[in-house]
């Protein structure tokens, strides 16, 4: 056993939800356990907090040094001595009680295994694996049609193969890999009236309209894979629609 303690519960869980095992303190521990190790970390920190609180409050309503040395500190939780054994128990029976966990756990698992449209694998984007991690990790063989999330800080963008490959760290999902993924889009009508808005890496449909920077331009070349451009540098594939 290792001593181990962390404050950034919250980043940590996010990582237990999409991780086998997550590294703490140079550690690996498993995701399940480490929520519940995290829960009571998080229980410590607020009791510790409160009577921390509660003593700087004696202290501020002290007016003297002696009513200020006078001042015991006590009330402090003991410190949490617990096993992996006794926190997997714990996991176990939470798991157990908790029809939501199991459902999450369930439709994980289950994301690729259903036909999703573009629009509803979108409602449901923080569902999918995310590339490299527990679904999706590296060595793994994925079937066209396979859905996968590229989290980077704030962005979250839902990719789909679009060529059987195995998962690699250097085929990221993106521009550089457009012949193996292309992004999920909101499925539009790709009419003049309803536009495909255009992101690039992008593949096109000839006879669909798209949009970039207010300006719609129609597709004249279907293609199977997208490009590192805006539409205004790609006039063999679309021409800009004159309003």
């Amino acid at each position: 056993e290792q001593d181990a303690y962390a404050g950034d519960t919250l980043r940590l869980k996010d990582k237990c939800g999409r991780q086998e095992e997550v590294e703490v303190g140079g550690h690996l521990y498993a995701s399940n356990i480490l929520t519940v190790a995290l829960d009571e970390i998080a229980d410590y920190s607020e009791q510790c907090a409160k009577v921390t609180d509660g003593l700087l409050s004696r202290i501020d309503a002290a007016q003297t040094a002696e009513e200020v040395e006078a001042i015991i500190v006590k009330g402090y939780p003991e410190m949490i001595h617990t096993t992996t054994a006794a926190l997997q128990t714990k996991a176990d029976k939470a798991i157990a009680k908790s029809p939501e966990a199991q459902a999450v756990t369930f439709a994980r698992a289950m994301m690729n295994s259903v036909s999703l449209t573009a629009s509803q694998a979108l409602e449901m984007q923080v569902l999918f694996p995310i590339w490299g991690e527990k679904d999706a990790e590296f060595g793994k063989e994925v079937e066209i049609g396979f859905r996968l999330r590229v989290v980077e800080g704030e962005s979250d963008t839902l990719f789909e193969v679009i060529q059987k490959h195995k998962l690699q760290a250097d085929w990221k999902p993106g521009i550089e890999t457009a012949s193996l993924y292309k992004i999920v889009e909101a499925e539009h009508a790709g009419t003049l009236d309803d536009p495909i808005p255009y992101v690039q890496g992008m593949a096109f449909e000839k006879d669909k309209y798209y949009e970039q920077y207010g300006v719609i331009y129609l597709c004249i070349l279907t293609t199977v894979t997208g490009y590192p451009n805006d539409l205004k540098d790609l006039p063999t594939i679309v021409q800009e629609v004159k309003q």
